[in-house]
């Protein structure tokens, strides 16, 4: 990859040649291991910066960093995870209309962020991953894919992270997810993974709680009973229980 920077056919060749090998790697990561040691994230993400008006080079970036991440990003150094992250939110602001980017970088974003003691916030950017992510919600609204992987995505980066929450309520990320479940009742994906984003973002943030009971964050969580029977109940009621416990002491 490093020796043809300037090719965009082969920076995306490349991108899908390391996502195959990650993909069908061993138990005992050999791939993955090789890869982190030739600083693959960093040149990934160089790829991208050099060719980020390809959408084919963006697409299988972010797949590229998905399977990084779900790997193992612990041996991913810090300049990896900051060119990362950083590669991830300058495709997802370049190619706004594109879901399967959108999707993908979500997904990059949920595994860096949950894997290693949140890798984003470490890189210095949960705000802009964030602000990118609830514009991913809100622009692709229709599109289960982006919509399960974006609440993931929300939920990896808020989770025991009071800036990173406070961030999310500012940015509109609690309306993003109840728009979401709205639209997607049948997804146990959606459903899922917006119920653990809701969670996050509102268990120990009185603002948040408050923003997403106004949203109809309660009318949605109460829908989802007896229409999705692949949901995980638990998810629900950790969800529900956050917001009712603070019913009275909130206001």
């Amino acid at each position: 990859m490093s020796k043809h920077m300037d090719s965009a056919v082969m920076q995306a060749e490349a991108c899908r040649l390391l996502n195959s090998a990650l993909d069908n790697d061993t138990r005992e990561l050999s791939n993955a291991t090789q890869a982190m040691q030739a600083n693959a994230a960093e040149v990934v993400a160089a790829g991208m910066r050099r060719h980020a008006a390809d959408e084919s080079v963006q697409s299988e970036g972010c797949r590229a960093f998905m399977s990084l991440f779900l790997c193992d990003v612990k041996h991913i150094t810090k300049a990896g995870c900051t060119s990362a992250s950083e590669a991830l939110v300058a495709a997802m602001r370049g190619h706004a209309r594109c879901g399967p980017i959108q999707a993908n970088a979500c997904g990059a974003l949920h595994f860096m962020a949950f894997d290693d003691d949140n890798n984003v916030t470490r890189a210095g950017n949960a705000s802009g991953a964030i602000k990118a992510v609830v514009a991913a919600l809100r622009g692709h609204l229709e599109s289960s894919d982006v919509q399960h992987e974006a609440c993931g995505a929300l939920h990896g980066l808020t989770s025991e992270n009071a800036e990173a929450v406070t961030c999310a309520g500012r940015a509109g990320a609690l309306e993003a997810v109840v728009a979401s479940m709205l639209s997607h009742p049948e997804s146990a994906q959606v459903q899922t993974q917006a119920c653990r984003a809701l969670w996050s973002m509102t268990l120990n943030n009185k603002e948040n709680r408050i923003r997403a009971r106004h949203a109809g964050a309660i009318e949605a969580l109460a829908a989802v009973k007896g229409r999705q029977k692949y949901i995980f109940e638990s998810e629900k009621l950790q969800a529900m229980t956050t917001l009712m416990n603070g019913f009275k002491t909130d206001y």
